[in-house]
């Protein structure tokens, strides 16, 4: 394990929901921006924070070995368009003062996740899954 105690995990969870509870009023701060021009940033700034993490590590060859496979690239920039798309939807619908249904949107997912899982992968849920899922089926 990461040898963290279950004190910081819970701390970081919170923290981390916060800080997701926080971003619509974030995105609301960029307004005045088109959504594509956030989401560019959103997607440009990290490609380069990742890039110099890979140049520090040395894995110049294998980026390169990537960018010689057209299959993995199509599979990437498929996967990649799928947050993406997200994305845009979400700081969309927060510029556009549709804050709480895209958090309902959020809070759907991943029910439909999970009914999608059943319904095509013949997926079971043991007895606390599907409590969990009749607790957030009931919120609805």
């Amino acid at each position: 394990m990461l040898g963290l105690s279950s004190g910081t995990g819970a701390l970081y969870a919170i923290l981390a929901y916060g800080a997701w509870g926080l971003l619509p009023i974030y995105w609301k701060l960029f307004g005045a921006a088109p959504a594509a021009e956030v989401l560019s940033h959103r997607i440009i700034w990290p490609g380069v924070f990742l890039s110099g993490i890979l140049a520090l590590q040395r894995r110049q060859a294998e980026v390169a070995e990537l960018l010689r496979s057209p299959r993995r690239l199509l599979l990437l920039a498929f996967t990649a368009a799928l947050p993406t798309f997200n994305w845009g939807l979400y700081i969309y619908g927060v510029n556009s003062d549709r804050v709480v249904e895209t958090s309902l949107g959020y809070f759907i997912n991943p029910l439909v996740n999970v009914l999608l899982g059943f319904l095509f992968f013949r997926e079971r849920l043991h007895w606390g899954q599907t409590l969990a899922v009749m607790l957030c089926s009931s919120n609805c």
